[in-house]
């Protein structure tokens, strides 16, 4: 008979709808439309958020000052490689 195991389990699990999951397989079986590309995720509407907040900075604007402080290291490395070998005739290693 269709239909009677929805009404039982309703009768065992009255507030079940209220606390439907989001994740995992659970969200999957959510009585919803289904879309390959997922609009209810939190992630991408916290991306489209960052796109719109002028205050949000990421790892990309920052690159800039990386790879400056990375030359700045590398001449620090080299300059103590050079020292080195030209006063004592030992190379150092990084690890110190």
């Amino acid at each position: 008979i269709p239909g009677r195991a929805e009404g039982y389990f309703k009768q065992v699990y009255p507030d079940y709808e209220k606390k439907k999951s989001n994740t995992g397989i659970a969200a999957i079986m959510n009585d919803s439309e289904f879309n390959l590309i997922p609009e209810g995720l939190r992630r991408l509407d916290r991306r489209g958020q960052y796109e719109v907040d002028p205050e949000h900075a990421s790892l990309k604007d920052k690159r800039e000052k990386r790879d400056e402080l990375k030359e700045k290291k590398f001449l620090s490395q080299q300059k103590r490689t050079k020292e080195a070998v030209d006063g004592q005739g030992v190379i150092p290693t990084t690890k110190e």
